[in-house]
């Protein structure tokens, strides 16, 4: 249960996170260096490297401050994982009587249904049309009977269920809606992306360079 739990944090944890790594910014890839480069090409080069060391410096320091704020947020997150174990081990004997009970609708309803398609199966080949709709309207009939036969277990997993959807949406909330890694958050992706377009720009004038030194 406790690797449940963690799951569920992490889960909830990266959907807040930028989808795109701190590291992936644009590189040299295609880009043909002068052996020996002039003073502007070498001013261009010095300047994407001091940038990209200053972006990969600034993004640590975001992600240590989303861990810190993480850190801080387990005393909000203590109780609630406390609840929602409580929940689950409470739950697991009612969940395994619940699937029981829909194994057994399935178990009792599916040979009916499997029979009628193995029918209709018979009167297609045989060309026996009659049959055919007898046949079908009694598939609709035998599958209506499984919803049916199903709608009260169904219900009652789910009745189960909602105590533990509940806990892990509490969990959820905590992580998002907390200001601090909310902040560090905004901070990581604002810096990425004003650091990853100020390496764009500088790559753009390296080619621009290079190809006015040609």
């Amino acid at each position: 249960m406790g690797q449940f739990i963690d799951t569920l944090e992490s889960r909830t944890l990266f959907s807040v996170m930028p989808a795109t790594p701190p590291t992936a910014v644009p590189g040299l890839f295609g880009i043909h260096i002068p052996a020996n480069p002039d003073a502007a090409i070498t001013a261009d080069l010095n300047k994407l490297k001091a940038d990209r060391t200053a972006l990969e410096t600034t993004l640590k320091a975001d992600q240590a401050a989303i861990q810190a704020a993480y850190k801080a947020l387990q005393t909000t997150l203590a109780p609630l994982q406390a609840k929602l174990k409580t929940d689950l081990a409470a739950a697991q004997p009612k969940l395994k009587a619940d699937r029981t009970a829909i194994g057994a609708v399935y178990k009792a309803d599916e040979p009916a249904i499997f029979a009628d398609y193995k029918a209709i199966a018979a009167d297609k080949k045989a060309n026996n049309t009659t049959q055919l709709a007898k046949d079908q309207a009694k598939l609709t009939a035998d599958k209506a009977k499984l919803a049916a036969d199903l709608k009260s277990p169904e219900a009652k997993l789910q009745a189960d269920l909602a105590p533990i959807k509940a806990d892990e949406t509490a969990i959820q909330n905590a992580i998002k809606n907390d200001t601090t890694l909310k902040n560090a958050l905004t901070k990581f992706r604002t810096d990425a992306a004003a650091g990853e377009k100020t390496i764009q720009t500088d790559i753009t004038k390296l080619i621009t360079d290079i190809k006015n030194g040609a």
